[in-house]
């Protein structure tokens, strides 16, 4: 149950970054310009998405690790 909670919460958490990412992306204008040689898109694309998901990930790990023991090939000794 730990497990599809966990990944509930940063699927959740994901969602939730990559908006405010995005337009912290677009407000710092890191963005990727399309130009006619190499990129197919025709509207500048945000490059932080990234960011959103390496974050979620690792805020739910670290509120599993500090309220729970569930974390795996966790060693106590």
């Amino acid at each position: 149950m730990i497990y599809i909670l966990s990944f509930l919460l940063s699927a959740l958490l994901a969602l939730l970054l990559t908006i405010v990412v995005k337009r912290i992306a677009l407000r710092l204008r890191i963005i990727d310009k399309p130009n006619k040689e190499r990129k197919i898109h025709e509207k500048p694309i945000p490059l932080l998405g990234g960011v959103a998901i390496f974050a979620s990930f690792w805020i739910v790990v670290g509120v599993i690790s500090l309220f729970t023991d569930n974390l795996p090939a966790r060693y106590i000794g």
